[in-house]
């Protein structure tokens, strides 16, 4: 049963029985309940239009029937079209004009001081419990433009009441929607700084690479969303370029940073391609022509750290095409408009870092020099020479980075959209350095390796593993029982100029990035004495006498103790990720930071 509506009705306010009934090019304030809403059109001239049909109780008892009333935002730019998500959304109109158009019919119209505040649907309260919104308590809303006056305590009520009259039970179960004849899940015409996991949205969008093979294209709109894959601006990596000159073993060749055309930053969405949509695209479309995708499912990718999307064939319209390449050109202005602005940026970046290149091409012949001279400085006074021979990186030509500046990551700072900074607790990342290994765990080496089937260490059921799951392939074929899992504490092989206590990172050595370290299969080494043989010579060539040393009762962290240890330093590579924590044993949910020894290994 309906909740009964305030008594009194907001002052200056009518219904829209009433509105219906104002003379032509009245000005009118109406509250009502969004029955459908259409996508951003272009009209005949430069402007965009939106379009909405409001109702409330004074022309129908359910959304849907009886008289509605057409409301039409005429706009210069998308941005100023109010943000309604869904349908069973309440606005409050306020400076409205009436119009008895002869092409529309009764509608109202904005005008430029008008006003519109949307309530979405999900944030309204139960009328029931609706004290602290008639004592001032703001609803959540939005406001266009976002000068509005906020809503008063008494049409909050009046909204409250209108939203939950108009049978309360469809509202709660509506989807975004354009239009009353949306089929299935609805959508909605989205900015990709808008999109996130679980929706289905509307794209106009630039396509900047294409993967046939993969039947993949990767679009922009210009806009960025931190759930995007970012892709690094060139000057990012000029120290990196710099180190590479002469590159007399050709290590360019098959790495660059120029390979990725751009849109740099996370301004890039992944989509992948079904049929009969891909057959289209990889057909008429080409790199840098603008489309317009319908329907497409924005979804967390493997990873589940990013989002990415999917266009499926529909399953009612198998034949249907959801990709258009005939748009209007209205439809790409505004992306056409934000490209524009995005290479003005881009050139004023790459002045700067013409002046970068300088600084830092100078600073590479001041350190050739002072290598010729025997006084070398940072990691470079740490020679080629000096460093382990039998210990191999797989990305030799990366920067090579201290312990303390993988530590503190500056892109673990994050402002949010709200200009609010966070820390978040890890991000992933992959690094290299030049370290030396002073301490390790478990203790003893027969520890390194550990049974799948000790349910202490492996407590993944079959029923619930994965198939790319290593303890999944142990527990249900039985092929693989053994995986290492150790501990390595590593310190800069030399300190950074004007520090005195050294950074030390603990790096995880688990499964197949220990397999390649070792270049030895795990197993039962509390039975097998030839491996634990193989695997104590392995890990002497990459520490020295540091398990002697720990065997004596030395404490390897010693300073003196330090003086006698005969490991080398070598380069490594090191990835950072993130486990969530148990919730039975963290004190609240959160993330631990994980630093992994990666691309590395062995060479006897």
């Amino acid at each position: 049963m309906p909740v009964e509506a305030p008594v009194r009705q907001p002052e200056d306010f009518v219904t829209i029985d009433e509105a219906l009934q104002k003379p032509h090019q009245t000005f009118v304030n109406v509250i009502g309940v969004v029955e459908a809403f259409w996508p951003i059109t272009s009209t005949n001239g430069a402007n965009l239009q939106f379009t909405i049909t409001i109702q409330d109780r004074s022309v129908t008892d359910n959304l849907g029937q009886g008289r509605k009333l057409k409301t039409k935002f005429f706009l210069n730019h998308e941005h100023e079209a109010p943000n309604i998500e869904a349908r069973g959304d309440t606005v409050v109109l306020r400076k409205f004009k009436m119009m008895h158009h002869s092409t529309y019919g009764p509608s109202l119209f904005k005008n430029y001081n008008s006003e519109c505040i949307v309530f979405p649907s999900d944030a309204m309260p139960d009328p029931h419990f609706n004290d602290s919104y008639a004592a001032g308590q703001l609803l959540k809303y939005t406001c266009k433009p976002p000068s509005a006056k906020p809503p008063t305590a008494e049409q909050q009520m009046w909204a409250i009441s209108l939203r939950h009259s108009l049978s309360p039970g469809q509202l709660l179960s509506a989807q975004p929607a354009f239009g009353r004849h949306t089929k299935g899940p609805a959508k909605k015409f989205r900015l990709i700084k808008d999109v996130g996991p679980d929706q289905f949205v509307d794209l106009v969008v630039e396509v900047v690479k294409m993967y046939p093979s993969g039947q993949e294209i990767y679009v922009t709109d210009y806009t960025e969303n931190s759930l995007l894959y970012r892709y690094s601006y060139p000057d990012e990596n000029l120290e990196l370029d710099v180190e590479r000159e002469g590159d007399a073993y050709g290590y360019i060749g098959s790495f660059s940073t120029r390979q990725w055309p751009g849109p740099f930053g996370q301004m890039t969405l992944q989509v992948k391609l079904w049929d009969p949509h891909a057959s289209l695209v990889f057909k008429k479309v080409k790199e840098g022509d603008f489309i317009e995708l319908k329907n497409v499912h924005i979804k967390m990718d493997r990873s589940g750290v990013k989002i990415e999307g999917a266009l499926h064939q529909d399953r009612d319209y198998p034949e249907k095409i959801s990709v258009y390449t005939n748009i209007p050109s209205m439809q790409t202005h505004e992306v056409k408009r934000r490209k524009d602005d995005y290479r003005t940026q881009l050139n004023k970046r790459d002045l700067r870092d013409q002046t970068k290149q300088r600084k830092i091409s100078k600073k590479r012949k001041k350190k050739k020099a002072k290598a010729a001279s025997g006084h070398l400085d940072d990691y470079a006074s740490e020679s080629d020479g000096n460093l382990n021979p039998h210990v191999k990186c797989e990305r030799p030509n990366d920067q090579t980075l201290f312990l303390a500046d993988i530590e503190k990551n500056s892109k673990r700072l994050y402002r949010a959209p709200n200009a609010v900074d966070y820390e978040l607790p890890f991000v992933n990342a992959r690094y290299k350095s030049r370290v030396r290994i002073v301490d390790f765990w478990p203790q003893d080496l027969k520890d390194f390796s550990r049974s799948l089937e000790d349910l202490d260490y492996n407590d993944v059921h079959t029923d619930g593993a994965t198939p790319s799951s290593t303890s999944y392939t142990a527990l249900s074929s039985g092929t693989q029982r053994w995986e290492w899992h150790f501990c390595l504490l590593v310190e800069d092989a030399n300190r950074r100029p004007g520090t005195k206590d050294p950074t030390r990172l603990p790096l995880l050595v688990f499964d197949k990035d220990a397999e390649y370290l070792l270049c030895l299969d795990a197993g039962d080494l509390r039975k097998d004495n030839k491996r634990l043989a193989e695997l104590r010579e392995k890990l002497f060539i990459l520490w020295g006498n540091l398990e002697e040393l720990k065997a004596n009762g030395h404490n390897p962290l010693d300073e003196d103790v330090a003086k006698t240890r005969s490991s080398k330093a070598f380069e490594c590579c090191i990835k950072e990720t993130g486990a969530k924590l148990d919730i039975e044993k963290a004190p609240e949910e959160g993330y631990q930071r994980i630093f992994h020894l990666y691309g590395t290994t062995i060479k006897a």
